[in-house]
This record gives structure tokens, sequence and C-alpha cells, in this order.
């Protein structure tokens, strides 16, 4: 079984990640309805701003690379640890597995490891927020136990 480690993701990668996920976080709002195509791209900008004001050196927001056995980057994880309600929980912003290393166990082994590493910090809950038209993380999510607490629906006229 292919091995899978959680690696502190570095400036370079950050910044990578930042300048290839804004377009496609503003392409899944724009597939959502939620921001015309002519937003979306500033819209994503300013939320990736605003959850991320210092950058990679934001607090409470843990950004990791996955590798694989090979110490190959096959993925990233952003999780922010909420500690200001009465239940102290991690909220994934992202996971991505890259397509040539899916359908492998990687994201069930990096949700392990997410998990190991909650558990220490006394975390009670993962959340997550995951698009209706993607099902396939739909279908990932449900097998390792996450359930639905909220349903956004729409109809086109």
């Amino acid at each position: 079984m292919p091995k899978t480690h959680l690696i502190p993701m570095t400036q370079a990668e950050f910044d990578r990640y930042i300048a290839e996920n804004v377009a496609g976080y503003a392409q899944e709002h724009t597939k959502t309805g939620k921001w015309t195509a002519d937003e979306a791209y500033d819209k994503a900008q300013e939320q990736y701003k605003e959850l991320l004001p210092q950058g990679l050196q934001s607090p409470n927001n843990y950004l990791f690379t996955i590798i694989d056995q090979d110490e190959q980057p096959i993925g990233l994880l952003w999780y922010h640890i909420n500690d200001t309600t009465h239940e102290k929980y991690a909220f994934i912003y992202d996971i991505l597995i890259y397509e040539h290393a899916r359908r492998q166990g990687h994201a069930q082994r990096a949700f392990a490891l997410l998990e190991d590493r909650l558990r220490q910090e006394n975390v009670k809950s993962v959340r997550l927020h995951v698009f209706g038209h993607n099902h396939n993380a739909q279908k990932l999510y449900t097998k390792l136990g996450y359930h639905m607490t909220n349903i956004h629906m729409r109809k086109i006229l």
C-alpha cells in the first residue's frame, strides 16, 4: 500500500497554489451561479486574501503538501482551526489530490493523518464545504463519515 505524508507547504508551493487555485475557485462559484464570470476572479482573490491575510503565516491556518512514498508531491491540504466557539473545530478549506495520483487511497490516508493531528490538538469536529456538482468528493466524504449539515438548492429559470 502506498504511503502518504503531510509536510508543511513551502513559500514557493504556497505562491504556486494561490496563483493556480484562485482561478479554479472562481470557476466553481461561476458554475454554481453565485458569481458572474466577470466578477468571479476578483471575488475569489478577495476571499483568499481575507482568509489568508498573512499568506502562509496566517494564524490558525495550516497548509500542507501531500507527498507519496517517493517523496513526490501529489496534492495539498489547507485547514483552519477555530477555537472561538463552544466547540473547537477544524474547517478544511481545500484538499486536492493531483489527477495522476487519484483513486489510489491518498485522500483517505491524508484525511486519517489530518484527524490524528486534530485529535492531538483537542479538536472536536471537522467541517468542510463541497460544491453540489462535485459528486466524487461527496461520495468520498460520505465514505469517510461526514454527513450533510446544510443544503443550498437552486433552479435556473
